[in-house]
């Protein structure tokens, strides 16, 4: 188990290393196994995660480490989500990897939100026009390809038959 104020190191995707206290990192279900289970602290590699989206996990966890009252959060949380798309999706993936339940609680209400009172056709627009901010893995592919497989007769059928979620 690590001491109180120990750190650990990460290596990035881009190969940066950074040196992180453990108590506030253990946000994250998999670095609190991965510490717990090493019971010696080495170099962690996060080879899917890059140095911006690092650096937005740690300001989230190092916030949220610490109590705060409700209203503060609010505004701390607003503000923390005023990215890019690319970048809000690319955190998503790296919290889900990471298993950081808040973070991903957060980003998740946040992009329901972008997509709220939009038609099928606009949300296909707007989240397939970006690319990820993942490493230097090479991967610079829309993120949610989403296709329309449906055709106009099904889109019909499914639009009559779901008539009752246009109240939300």
């Amino acid at each position: 188990m690590a001491a109180i104020g120990q750190e650990v190191t990460f290596e990035l995707a881009d190969t940066k290393r950074y040196s992180v206290d453990v108590d506030i990192v253990k946000q994250s279900k998999v670095i609190k196994r991965i510490i717990d289970d090493i019971r010696m602290l080495t170099v962690i590699p996060l080879s899917k995660i890059s140095s911006p989206v690092f650096h937005k996990i740690l300001d989230y966890c190092r916030y949220h480490h610490t109590l705060h009252d409700a209203d503060a959060v609010v505004i701390w949380d607003t503000a923390f989500v005023d990215v890019s798309q690319s970048m809000l999706i690319s955190i998503l993936l790296a919290a889900d990897y990471l298993e950081i339940a808040g973070l991903i609680d957060l980003l998740c209400h946040t992009i329901a939100n972008m997509m709220l009172g939009k038609t099928p056709e606009e949300v296909r627009l707007q989240f397939s026009m970006f690319t990820l901010i993942y490493g230097n893995t090479g991967y610079a592919n829309t993120c949610l390809d989403i296709t329309n497989d449906f055709t106009p007769e099904e889109e019909e059928k499914i639009r009559k038959e779901n008539v009752w979620c246009e109240d939300f």
